[in-house]
């Protein structure tokens, strides 16, 4: 882990991403309900993004560019 994240956030971002997929593929194979499939996909998608701009700060501030 180069990022070298803080335990507690990575199990949090970790638990958050893997509950929206659950919700979205629950909601998709059972629910038939688009508005909780698709806010399944944007805790997910929110999820990436912040882990992304997290790793991107990292590599600037130790110089990793």
């Amino acid at each position: 882990m180069l990022s070298d994240p803080a335990l507690s956030t990575a199990l949090w971002v970790f638990r958050v991403f893997t509950a929206a997929r659950f919700i979205h593929t629950i909601s998709y194979l059972f629910l038939k309900i688009t508005a909780t499939r698709a806010l399944g996909f944007l805790i997910g998608l929110l999820t990436l993004i912040f882990v992304s701009i997290s790793v991107i700060r990292t590599g600037f501030s130790k110089g990793f560019y």
